[in-house]
């Protein structure tokens, strides 16, 4: 369809700076404009890219491919055509070195669910009483095993972060036939199995660690994005533990992200601002300044493109604070300019850390006052976190401008600050008031 060909052309040149009226002339010069029309031309239009994009998709799974064409074939009655998928299908499923055993484990039951239909439909095969139920059986239990499990887990995480019941069918009885039955000599099965066991009970260290060691391990068995989603169990559980008080979790933390760093997962996944953010955060947290520069140095490139920048110097600077290197951190966030308010915040803040740090008050006191403007002026910040804010900058004031030995004074304002509900960064201004006190 021609015209469908110039609409789309149109689009993606000139879309974002034509009107509809001016598209149509592009379709159709000599016609006035029919807005009926035109939008029969656009769904037209989405139709067929709905349809490539589908195909594009089908073309990239080998496996899903030969089984849709496996299973027209077989519809058919083209017996031969059938055959020479079938022997196809059954090379690929023993192929575990090309695909990961999760996935085959997905279509093995598929495979088998159409051979059985195809031994049902020949005659020859059924005079022979020749049947693949065993295997049919097997595959079936398998998959849905491995899929009850790994919903199984999600359930207890979600229970556990939101606090609401789901009902999980019979999953506990599940549990219970596992160890009996050999199904967890497959290591799949076995890795969800583990993952259960210490979601049950997330404060032992011993079976983190052996999850950890099966994961790492089988890693290759799991497409990319499910790896990612075994390994981030762990670090969820590694990181409630830490906010509770128990740092014994953060050295498991970082073992955790080593892992996801050796094995490669992380460039094989959609690697957001919030996992750069964590694995950061937990290096400085540990101390471990080499490996967080080398993340930082390495990582950066994978954040999409609009926050390179503002991540790169924010957690640069970030890092030679951890390492006590103010004036470093400094001479860094006075020489960038941030475009995410986010950012702009956490530099200023740090800034202020900084200054203080170095006991250069009278900078700190010309800082404060630039940022109180700031978020004055500022139209996305909320009333809320405004008022945080603004009460932030009056204590850091009121710390600064206190002597060491006025200690009615110094307990007065950490009164004050414990009293006060909406302020921004409040335990590190208890701190600082308590060193104050020593």
């Amino acid at each position: 369809n021609k015209e469908l060909i110039i609409l789309y052309q149109t689009l993606i040149k000139r879309g974002d700076s034509l009107s509809k009226e001016e598209i149509w002339k592009c379709i159709k010069p000599n016609h006035a404009f029919n807005h009926s029309k035109y939008r029969v031309l656009h769904t037209n239009l989405l139709k067929l890219a709905e349809k490539f994009i589908l195909i594009q998709e089908v073309e990239k799974r080998d496996l899903e491919k030969d089984l849709m064409m496996s299973e027209l074939l077989l519809e058919k009655k083209l017996i031969k055509h059938y055959q020479f998928y079938e022997r196809n299908l059954e090379s690929k499923l023993a192929d575990t070195k090309t695909y990961p055993a999760s996935y085959l484990l997905k279509k093995e039951f598929q495979y088998q669910e159409l051979k059985f239909k195809e031994i049902q439909g020949n005659s020859q095969k059924k005079r022979g009483s020749e049947n693949n139920l065993n295997s049919l059986h097997i595959s079936l239990d398998q998959s849905y095993i491995m899929h009850k499990l790994k919903y199984y887990c999600e359930s207890i995480n979600f229970m556990q972060v939101r606090n609401v019941e789901i009902d999980s069918g019979i999953a506990d009885e599940i549990i219970q036939i596992l160890p009996e039955k050999d199904y967890l000599n497959h290591v799949i099965i076995n890795t969800y199995y583990n993952i259960y066991l210490l979601l049950k009970d997330s404060g032992d260290t011993k079976q983190l660690k052996k999850t950890q060691q099966i994961i790492k391990e089988n890693h290759q068995k799991f497409e990319s994005n499910e790896a990612y989603e075994v390994y981030t169990y762990l670090q969820n559980i590694c990181i409630k533990q830490i906010n509770s008080g128990d740092n014994n979790f953060l050295l498991l933390l970082i073992s955790i992200y080593q892992d996801l760093i050796e094995i490669g997962i992380l460039k094989k996944i959609n690697f957001t601002p919030w996992m750069y953010k964590n694995i950061i955060t937990a290096g400085l947290l540990s101390e471990q300044f080499s490996w967080t520069n080398e993340f930082i140095e390495e990582y950066t490139s994978l954040m999409p493109e609009e926050e390179k920048e503002n991540a790169y110097y924010y957690n640069l600077a970030n890092l030679h604070f951890y390492k006590k290197e103010y004036s470093v951190t400094i001479s860094i966030l006075n020489t960038v300019q941030f475009t995410d308010i986010a950012y702009e915040l956490d530099g200023r803040w740090l800034l202020i850390r900084s200054y203080y740090e170095l006991d250069e008050f009278y900078s700190l006191d010309s800082l404060l006052s630039s940022f109180r403007l700031y978020v004055m002026r500022n139209k996305l910040l909320t009333q809320k976190t405004k008022k945080q804010y603004f009460n932030l900058i009056r204590f850091v004031k009121k710390i600064i401008s206190i002597a060491p030995k006025q200690k009615e004074q110094i307990i007065l304002i950490k009164k004050k600050i414990e009293d006060e509900e909406q302020i921004a960064n409040k335990k590190w201004l208890i701190k600082k008031v308590e060193e104050m006190l020593l």
